[in-house]
């Protein structure tokens, strides 16, 4: 902000018009923030991308420490994304009760039109946590209707249907919804 004070001193000794010192101020503002806005970017994707590999060598206790090392994204990146991407950690290291914690956080923050997604990574969450009923919550809020059926939400929840009071008949409905939303054809599971 030194610069921008030095700015202005300038502006007023050169007798500089109004626009031309909100020039001098503004301009250098709305660069650095879009050049942070691309670095915050690209520290996200290349922490996605080391999360990846960590989880594909099945190296899952070098998750945590990878999330710690990416300080700058903590004070950057929005919160919501950064809590998916905790809780899917948590889950790694088998600690599906924080995991759960960490997504109702992002959940509760994210945009509406990411809240199914996240709805469904909570609701594994939950199922892994023994939790059944906040699970089929939360499978049922994934199951956006604007949206094509998720197979694989509608057949977890075809699962936690039967599982919890034995109505074949709603279980049936699921796996049909998910058998044709697997094979992208209506009716094909009739």
């Amino acid at each position: 902000m030194a610069w921008a004070a030095g700015a202005l001193a300038l502006g007023t000794r050169w007798a500089l018009p109004r626009g031309a010192l909100l020039a001098l101020v503004v301009v250098p503002l709305a660069l650095t923030e879009l050049v942070l806005r691309q670095l915050v970017h690209q520290q996200l994707q290349a922490f996605e991308r080391e999360l990846a590999a960590a989880i594909q060598r099945r190296d899952h206790r070098a998750l945590l420490p990878l999330y710690r090392a990416r300080w700058l994204l903590r004070f950057a990146a929005p919160r919501h994304q950064l809590l998916i991407k905790l809780g899917l950690i948590y889950r790694r290291l088998k600690r599906p009760e924080v995991a759960a914690r960490m997504l109702l956080e992002a959940h509760a923050e994210a945009p509406r039109q990411e809240a199914p997604a996240i709805a469904q990574k909570l609701a594994d969450a939950c199922y892994a946590a023994e939790r059944y009923a906040d699970a089929e919550r939360f499978y049922r809020a994934s199951l956006d209707p604007s949206q094509p059926v998720n197979p694989g939400v509608a057949a977890r929840l075809a699962r936690l249907v039967l599982e919890r009071d034995g109505d074949a008949a709603e279980a049936e409905l699921l796996l049909r919804q998910a058998v044709d939303a697997a094979f992208g054809r209506p009716g094909i599971a009739t």
